[in-house]
């Protein structure tokens, strides 16, 4: 279902967004409200046309995809695919723009993580980023999982799970300030203390995650 968003007055102002048509600038006011509480949405050119110009006769999908593409160039949308090739799009600065109080869990898989930031190691910069460096993760940005952990809990929860995971985790830590050896193998004992429910159902998820804030209030060193 859309969401209720807000249009900040500097928008109307932006000289790059001023780059593009009206008509795409009108589309993209319209993601917002397609969006998850995460700035994720479906790349889906007829469903967009759809629901955001329903009336509209004269605005096809093709168009839709033009201006989709014209926001991409221009750095204001991203596009990923899931494990299963499906079409998603991210808004990268959705959450400095928009005021989300309690966010639901995730409705869409997430993008892909942020690459490590380089370092600056005398006239070179380098990626500071190898097999068994931890990128941050969560809402506050202090959960730290190596490439290879993220992958492999995808591999056994599924993306939009696995977010939500680490969604919970991340409020745990930043709310009570406990701190835990490996964040991956807390997710994973989590995981393990979870009885009952069937995998994949909205009862399992719920379990879950009441498992999982059941269990910061029981932290392991």
């Amino acid at each position: 279902m859309p969401r209720i968003r807000t249009i900040k007055p500097q928008f109307w102002f932006d000289e790059e967004l001023a780059t593009v048509s009206r008509d795409t600038r009108l589309l993209y006011i319209g993601l917002w409200n397609l969006c998850d509480d995460y700035g994720v949405f479906e790349w889906r050119p007829v469903k967009i046309k759809a629901q955001l110009f329903p009336y509209d006769s004269d605005i096809n999908t093709t168009d839709i995809s033009k201006w989709l593409n014209d926001l991409k160039e221009l750095g204001n949308v991203q596009f990923f695919e899931n494990h299963n090739s499906k079409a998603y799009g991210y808004i990268p600065t959705f959450q400095e723009h928009q005021l989300i109080k309690k966010p639901s869990q995730w409705r869409y898989p997430p993008p892909p993580p942020v690459q490590s930031q380089p370092i600056i190691t005398g006239d070179n910069t380098q990626s500071k980023k190898s097999k068994g460096s931890k990128e941050k993760y969560g809402e506050f940005q202090n959960i730290l999982l190596t490439l290879e952990e993220y992958q492999k809990l995808i591999a056994q929860f599924g993306e939009v799970e696995t977010l939500n995971k680490i969604e919970t985790l991340s409020q745990g830590v930043e709310s009570k300030g406990y701190k835990y050896k490996s964040h991956y193998a807390t997710i994973l004992k989590w995981n393990n203390n979870t009885k009952g429910g069937n995998i994949g159902t909205n009862k399992e998820s719920t379990t879950t995650s009441q498992s999982l804030k059941d269990s910061l209030d029981k932290p392991f060193y």
